[in-house]
């Protein structure tokens, strides 16, 4: 859950936005399906401290890392 939190801080902080700049879609991904698994049951909690309005997952581990803004929502991709 920490990494997670630490990913998006840190690509919101990249893109100078504030931490309580809502993200529309946050993926997070991981080649461990155990560990994404274990994630989703703190879903709340990340979408809290994320404020992010929904959550997706991923079994994979080469995706982007990257925040970005398409049609006036902000999306994010973590790994983990």
């Amino acid at each position: 859950v920490l990494s997670v939190i630490a990913a998006v801080r840190k690509l919101k902080s990249e893109k100078q936005l504030s931490l309580k700049t809502p993200i529309h879609t946050l993926t997070i991904s991981s080649a461990d399906s155990t560990a994404l698994h274990e994630l989703s049951s703190q879903e709340l909690l990340i979408k809290g401290v994320a404020q992010a309005e929904s959550i997706q997952y991923a079994t994979a581990a080469d995706l982007a890392v990257v925040i970005e803004e398409k049609d006036g929502s902000w999306l994010a991709r973590v790994n983990i």
